[in-house]
């Protein structure tokens, strides 16, 4: 391959854009507009005219040549996209605790964007195939999932506005796995695949010293959901782009918080049941047991 067919990161921005817009009902996704700019970092900005995506010159200008790099520019396009398209400029001043709720959401659901973007996107999904050949394990996929995720720890935050960089990491293989339990449904693989997505991506080594020195880092998962699900009902009366993604992606990218407690601890209940099973697989059977009971209906509302 040479370099004059490599994507450069802006291009690569919009080609997600324009792939994110078709998952949605023909003429009712979002119009994401990408702006390159002297910023420091990407973000989302708003005018009269609404809101859109500025992504820095060095990331415009960058050639991606390795699908490390690929993963690395689609987990911040994802979590930009996620604050997009849930309407995270048009709420009202936010305490601390509820931007963090929102970056905390961003980083779960902009991993499924790029996990959607790579499967499904008719754009970057060519330019994936292109740098990730066919005959690549999973687990080497996933390595490079990993990669990416490694890539973002200069972004990371310690401030009270956004979620603990540890947790960050956790949210991305969350993501991912959340998106590919759904992709795998019917299939039923081992539940093996989980490991090796905490492995790969939570384990990865740019992440020994997050693990060793900030393991305590990773808790309390509830208090953000409940703040960024509380924010997004609301929000939602006003959003109808959430109603209108086409019925083949809810399930990956969905952005309604519409579900019932039933629903939702159904849901639970087949995500510990898969857990259980990697429990035995790896030899610990009782790993999960004291978490299930964190899940409570005041966790969730």
């Amino acid at each position: 391959m040479t370099s004059a067919k490599l994507i450069t990161g802006e291009q690569l921005a919009r080609a997600a854009a324009s792939d994110f817009r078709n998952f949605f009902l023909p003429l009712c996704g979002p119009t994401i507009l990408i702006r390159v700019g002297s910023v420091q970092n990407p973000c989302i900005r708003s005018n009269k005219s609404g809101s859109f995506i500025v992504i820095p010159n060095e990331m415009a200008q960058e050639k991606i040549d390795n699908p490390d790099r690929l993963h690395f520019h689609l987990l911040i396009l994802g979590h930009e996209i996620a604050h997009l398209v849930h309407m995270h400029l048009h709420g009202e001043t936010l305490e601390a605790e509820d931007n963090s709720s929102l970056e905390f959401w961003a980083d779960f659901y902009g991993a499924k964007v790029m996990m959607a973007l790579i499967m499904f996107g008719e754009k970057v999904s060519q330019e994936y195939r292109t740098l990730q050949p066919s005959r690549v394990s999973f687990e080497q996929r996933v390595e490079s999932i990993g990669n990416g995720v490694a890539m973002l720890k200069p972004y990371y935050n310690e401030n009270k506005r956004y979620p603990l960089p540890l947790m960050r990491v956790s949210l991305s293989s969350i993501g991912v796995t959340s998106f590919l339990r759904q992709y795998y449904i019917g299939q039923n693989p081992s539940p093996g695949w989980m490991l090796t997505v905490q492995r790969k991506i939570l384990l990865h080594p740019e992440h020994n010293d997050l693990i060793k020195f900030s393991s305590d880092q990773i808790k309390n998962f509830a208090a953000p959901i409940k703040r960024a699900r509380r924010w997004h009902i609301k929000m939602q009366k006003r959003n109808d782009l959430a109603y209108n993604l086409n019925p083949r992606m809810r399930p990956y990218i969905s952005p309604i918080f519409d579900e019932s407690y039933r629903d939702m601890e159904w849901k639970r209940k087949k995500i510990y049941e898969e857990l259980d099973e990697l429990a035995v697989l790896v030899g610990e059977p009782d790993m999960f047991k004291s978490d299930q009971s964190r899940w409570s209906k005041p966790d969730i509302y």
